[in-house]
């Protein structure tokens, strides 16, 4: 009996695509197929926009992938940074009818850098105004994404039960925030003197218009050099810092969790933090012999 050999297919496929129509293609299928969030949609186009223009992707294929793995390394990028890339190959690829899975590095996960509480105090009480220490106390006290209290309105916040609604969070799952007693003073400072404008926002630019996530870090890296903090301080620092906090002073896992809008406990790892001094004092009372 005389067997015929089949066509099985090729593992890659050109891409005869123009860089506009791909990355378009990309952004129907995350957005409209598969329903990412903005922030995802963005970051993986961005990365996508790269690997097309500085990377050359010729193909969707394994080879390819492993092609652009030693490419980046070459060019001294950190593990992280080449697993966002493959991440966002990995997208295109299933965009342009290439369902694959290629390998990636594994993810590093480093501590979380963060402020002392000396250093917080004087941050917020190195604002330059009313408004910017509102900010700072937001950040600060209450953990929340530079995007969540960017699109904060007047409406979310519950002046009588000191609560926040994150109405747009990064997982598109609403929370409700504990305001801290401190911060709901700064909070209520701040909505005193606000001007009364047509915008919901509650905190605007000296324009009227909705605080950008520029000009909040150009606001937190400012107040960091007036409080003579050497490090460059931002505000994710400052959700790094509430995270630490909490965890530090013995706040459930789960609590912590809810406050900060995580899906998962497993990011909590790296807020998880020996401080040394407060080490040294926990030895001293535990051998006592």
């Amino acid at each position: 009996m005389t067997r015929t050999k089949i066509n099985l297919g090729t593992v890659g496929k050109p891409i005869k695509l123009d860089l506009e129509t791909c990355l378009y293609k990309m952004e129907q299928d995350m957005r409209y197929t598969r329903g990412s969030s903005d922030i995802h949609v963005l970051t993986s186009l961005g990365n996508a926009r790269r690997l097309l223009t500085h990377y050359h992707v010729k193909e969707f294929s394994q080879e390819e992938a492993r092609r652009l793995w030693r490419d980046m390394e070459a060019r001294g990028l950190s593990r992280n940074t080449i697993r966002h890339y493959m991440l966002a190959y990995e997208e295109m690829a299933r965009a342009n009818g290439v369902p694959l899975k290629v390998d990636k590095p594994v993810r590093e996960r480093r501590p979380a850098d963060f402020l002392s509480a000396p250093e917080v105090r004087a941050l917020i009480d190195s604002a330059g105004n009313v408004r910017d220490r509102a900010i700072l106390s937001v950040l600060a006290y209450c953990g929340v994404r530079n995007g969540e209290l960017c699109r904060l309105d007047t409406g979310d916040i519950d002046w009588i039960n000191r609560m926040m609604i994150i109405r747009k969070a990064k997982n598109k799952r609403p929370r409700q925030v504990v305001i801290k007693r401190e911060c709901m003073a700064a909070l209520e400072a701040w909505i005193k003197i606000r001007p009364d404008l047509k915008t919901t926002a509650l905190f605007m630019n000296k324009y009227g218009a909705r605080l950008t996530k520029d000009r909040l870090c150009i606001i937190v890296r400012e107040a960091g050099r007036r409080a003579g903090i050497e490090r460059r301080v931002h505000p994710h620092m400052l959700r790094h810092t509430c995270g630490t906090r909490m965890i530090g002073t013995g706040m459930s896992t789960r609590d912590t969790a809810d406050q900060l809008g995580f899906s998962s406990l497993a990011m909590l790892d790296v807020y998880v933090h020996n401080d040394s001094r407060e080490l040294r004092e926990k030895i001293d009372k535990m051998f006592y012999y």
